[in-house]
């Protein structure tokens, strides 16, 4: 199934945009900050919005496979609307008959990192100077922002780590990468 072109769509979900990728066989070729809540959208349209962003973005790139972000820190296991778009993400998954797959950050982080701190930020200055040098001037305008700024192109290095996590378990076959009790969960 890995020898042919095989797509994956990466989606970290947020409650204001979508950090979404498209990896195809490895090779990122889509990705964008999608935005699920506009300034006037109110909450009960959001999960509609993000039900349609989901279902364009699998018509349009016909992936095999959606890697989700999993919620992870407390205050986002809390929010209730992050917690019904992730549950709305995998129903619409399973919809269109896709595996859906929901990994930790922490987890694609460290594989990202290796050696280094598996912070947000490292993994988006590892994913743009070792894996995909074009997304360097988006690392370095959001390294560059103070500390207290919002840096939501960070989104988008989430997803494509998720994304390259998913890949290089289905790649390599290690059912360890993919198991429930290892972060990562087929859902």
């Amino acid at each position: 199934m890995l020898n042919q072109s095989f797509k994956i769509l990466s989606i970290k979900p947020g409650t204001k945009c979508l950090g979404v990728a498209v990896l195809d066989s490895g090779d990122l070729v889509y990705w964008k900050n999608k935005v699920a809540r506009g300034k006037k959208l109110p909450t009960s349209q959001v999960l509609k919005k993000v039900r349609t962003i989901t279902n364009k973005l699998i018509d349009f790139w016909s992936p095999q496979v959606i890697a989700i972000e999993s919620i992870f820190y407390v205050q986002a296991k809390t929010n209730r609307l992050l917690n019904s778009l992730t549950k709305e993400i995998k129903e619409i998954g399973k919809e269109n008959g896709l595996k859906v797959y929901s990994f930790s950050p922490l987890l694609a982080r460290k594989f990202i990192c290796q050696k280094e701190k598996p912070n947000k930020l490292n993994t988006a200055r590892i994913l743009a100077t070792n894996y995909y040098p074009w997304l360097y001037k988006d690392y370095k305008k959001e390294n560059t922002k103070p500390w207290w700024k919002a840096k939501y192109k960070l989104r988008v290095f989430d997803a494509i780590a998720i994304g390259l996590f998913c890949f290089h378990g289905l790649k390599t076959k290690r059912s360890t990468s993919l198991r429930s009790g290892d972060g990562g969960s087929k859902v």
